[in-house]
């Protein structure tokens, strides 16, 4: 069953749902972008024993990183080459809309002078989310699962206080 995901809003809450995980790999060929993402708490949940989802994004128009500024550096860094975005070891914060495209809030681990962080500029048609095991995961099953996990951990947090 195909599940794929094509309203825009929706393509964004993958990434905010896979907050505290991480791009592992980028895979793009021919307009298309498969990005590998680490995330084992919500991936265990999905299928036992995984460590993480590979989301697709088809007919990709933009896909570049963009670095926050601040006092010092005022002028973004933009990157798109997808191995030097890779390199940038990003993890994930959260996903939202920005003049139709995505934007994904990230930070980086490798840089100095893109040590706060930045953006992941997206624009695809649709995307599909797999488990680790191949099954296609719809963006409701990710969001259901994600709110258990954190009700849960916040529950177990009160009671450890």
């Amino acid at each position: 069953m195909n599940k794929a995901i094509c309203n825009v809003k929706d393509i964004a809450d993958i990434f905010s749902v896979f907050h505290d995980g991480w791009v592992e790999d980028i895979y793009y060929s021919d307009r298309n972008l498969k990005l590998k993402i680490g995330i084992p708490y919500l991936a265990k949940a999905i299928a036992q024993g995984a460590s993480g989802f590979e989301v697709s994004l088809e007919s990709i128009k933009d896909f570049r990183f963009c670095s926050l500024t601040n006092e010092a550096e005022r002028t973004p860094v933009i990157i798109e080459n997808t191995k030097d975005i890779l390199n940038l070891q990003l993890e994930i914060l959260r996903g939202d809309v920005v003049d139709g495209s995505v934007r994904v809030l990230c930070q980086t681990h490798v840089s100095e002078r893109l040590s706060t962080g930045g953006h992941l500029f997206i624009e695809a048609k649709s995307a599909t989310v797999e488990a680790e095991n191949g099954a296609q995961v719809s963006i409701e099953e990710l969001r259901d699962t994600s709110s258990a996990y954190w009700n849960a951990w916040e529950a177990k947090n009160k009671h450890s206080q």
